[in-house]
């Protein structure tokens, strides 16, 4: 089947027809870019369009295929070598399908396992990329118009998808995927991304979580505590002036640290109080506990928090399976010189906050000395 020779004869009698390509385009549902490769001799029309296009031309399909007038004594001659030549084309057409299926078939498998099996720095993100052109390539192959923007839409397409699913994974405190760079420190881990860096803070303790740094210059883990739940900034949501509301409170304490270990509470309307029962057995302050300087701020942090954000709490009962602690509303006042300085005009003061609970809180001698005088162990 000569496409070029082809191609000429249906340029011929488009011209005939007095039709530019986009009119014999738009008459048979194709761009004028696909008549313009059909008439160059780069591609064939699809089987489909075999008919339509002999109908607009006013030829046969035999002189399509033929890419000539046939005389009515020599018609039979050349049907039978078009069928048979049109057989040999669409052979060579479902091998070569077969073969780009197989390429796009490779390059999902080297996703999939870049994905799941390969942990090496920087390996699973080059290898992803590897992936998704493999893919483009068989997908190049496969297409018959539009060739290189299909392929550069995909590639995008899924690159793009790939690492909006690494960075939700990241806003769930999950390390990122895609890294080419790790830095270890002593207290933080950076995973450097394409397009930010993900800080590591607080490595395999109870204070761990994950903050992203667009910028690539933030100074590095600089919160005690995961600033995306537990800042005071997320937490003025839950302000209530009265106790009582158990959602309110119930979602408070989601917020605050140690809420990964499990818990349960129950409200004291009567005296106003707040008890908070933590159902990991093995998570309670004692020599052992590498994580006791860590616990101990976050039941400082806690308290305070809970008693500026709902107004009318005057105490709260921390309760483990070895021990529990009961801090006093009262006592924090009178032996906190700085909580007065929280609330200004009925409103909590950030900057406030941030300088006398949560910069003390980070100052270990500070949580030392005032552990045992606000937090009473029953």
């Amino acid at each position: 089947m000569n496409q070029e020779k082809i191609g000429k004869f249906i340029a011929q009698n488009r011209k005939d027809k007095k039709m530019t390509q986009q009119e014999l385009g738009e008459k048979l549902g194709v761009t004028d870019k696909t008549i313009s490769r059909w008439e160059n001799g780069n591609y064939m029309p699809d089987l489909s369009l075999l008919k339509p296009l002999s109908k607009e031309l006013g030829i046969s399909i035999n002189e399509l295929l033929s890419g000539a007038r046939i005389n009515k004594e020599d018609y039979q001659d050349k049907f039978e070598e078009n069928v048979l030549n049109t057989i040999d084309y669409s052979t060579e057409e479902i091998k070569k399908n077969r073969i780009n299926t197989l390429i796009i078939g490779v390059g999902i498998g080297i996703l999939v396992f870049s994905l799941l099996f390969v942990n090496s720095t920087g390996t699973t993100m080059w290898g992803t990329i590897m992936s998704l052109l493999i893919m483009s390539f068989g997908i190049y192959r496969l297409r018959k118009n539009y060739k290189i923007i299909t392929c550069i839409i995909f590639f995008i397409s899924a690159l793009g998808i790939l690492l909006l699913m690494d960075y939700s994974n990241v806003m769930n405190n999950k390390a990122p995927i895609f890294t080419y760079l790790i830095e270890t420190g002593s207290d933080a881990i950076v995973y450097k991304t394409p397009f930010y860096n993900v800080n590591r803070c607080n490595v395999d303790t109870a204070s761990q979580y994950y903050e992203v740094d667009f910028s690539r210059d933030k100074e590095v883990c600089t919160n005690l505590f995961d600033p995306n739940k537990s800042e005071i900034s997320r937490l003025l949501k839950y302000k209530n002036k009265y106790l009582g509301n158990n959602s309110n409170t119930g979602n408070l304490y989601y917020s605050l640290p140690l809420s990964q270990y499990g818990f349960n509470f129950e409200l004291d309307s009567t005296n106003l109080g707040i008890i908070i029962n933590y159902s990991n057995s093995e998570f309670y302050i004692n020599e052992d506990n590498n994580d006791e300087l860590f616990v101990k701020k976050s039941l400082i942090y806690n308290a305070i928090s809970t008693f500026i954000l709902i107004d009318n709490t005057e105490y709260i009962i921390y309760n483990f399976s070895g021990i529990s602690y009961k801090i006093n509303k009262k006592d924090v006042i009178s032996k906190y010189d700085s909580f007065d300085k929280l609330i200004i005009n009925d409103k909590i003061n950030e900057s406030s906050f941030n300088k006398y609970v949560t910069d003390k809180i980070k100052d270990a001698d500070f949580v030392n000395n005032n552990f045992n005088s606000l937090l009473q162990a029953q």
